[in-house]
């Protein structure tokens, strides 16, 4: 019996659904164990016709670091305050992605980890990810415009990402030492950033 021709919107309709049930069991297994006659299985269809939307497991695993990405872009883009001042925007976009840190642990790692290999090669996966950096560049160039910070947008983009990264990655590992808890070294980061603190906190909940 033939397959049945699907057109363009059906085929791209098909593989968001096939990429959603392959996050939803990415959550619960992992990257390692994750495999596509497992997600087959998981979706309850034959392996051959999963391999017609993702043609290996790379393939498969940058979809899905893509699509787990665009979930953080959109939770950023969501919570800026764009009426507010720069530095209030960028405390605001910090404490979006650290929310989404803390609540999203495996993700995270996933995001910025070197499981894939050839990540680099996905042109839609760097353009997204550049773009989203680009989004913090552009704001903290405000910042430097309305005389808000002495650094130039890309020097204190990089530094937040890094301190951040920092932060998330001895939290997640439960390094810190000497009594000072992952909150108030996260709020006293984003007061040597962007300035004085405001009312709101980047908390400790689980992973999903």
């Amino acid at each position: 019996m033939p397959r049945p021709a699907y057109s363009a919107e059906e085929n791209t309709t098909i593989r968001e659904d096939f990429l959603d049930g392959a996050i939803k069991l990415f959550r619960q297994v992992g990257a390692e164990e994750l495999s596509l006659r497992r997600l087959a299985k998981h979706l309850d269809i034959s392996h051959t016709k999963l391999y017609r939307y993702f043609g290996s497991k790379e393939e498969l695993l940058i979809a899905i670091r893509q699509k787990i990405l665009e979930e953080l872009q959109v939770e950023m883009y969501a919570q800026d305050p764009t009426d507010a001042s720069a530095t209030a925007r960028l405390r605001a976009a910090s404490y979006a992605f650290c929310k989404f840190a803390v609540s999203n642990e495996k993700e995270y790692f996933f995001l910025f980890s070197d499981e894939i290999e050839n990540t680099r090669n996905s042109k839609a996966y760097l353009k997204q990810r550049q773009a989203l950096f680009n989004f913090i560049v552009e704001i903290a160039k405000q910042a430097q415009v309305k005389g808000q910070t002495d650094l130039d947008g890309r020097t204190l983009a990089n530094l937040a990402w890094a301190t951040m990264h920092g932060l998330f990655l001895l939290h997640f590992r439960g390094q810190f030492v000497e009594g000072r808890s992952f909150e108030d070294l996260f709020e006293s980061a984003m007061s040597l950033l962007f300035g004085p603190a405001k009312d709101e906190a980047c908390g400790s909940s689980g992973s999903r």
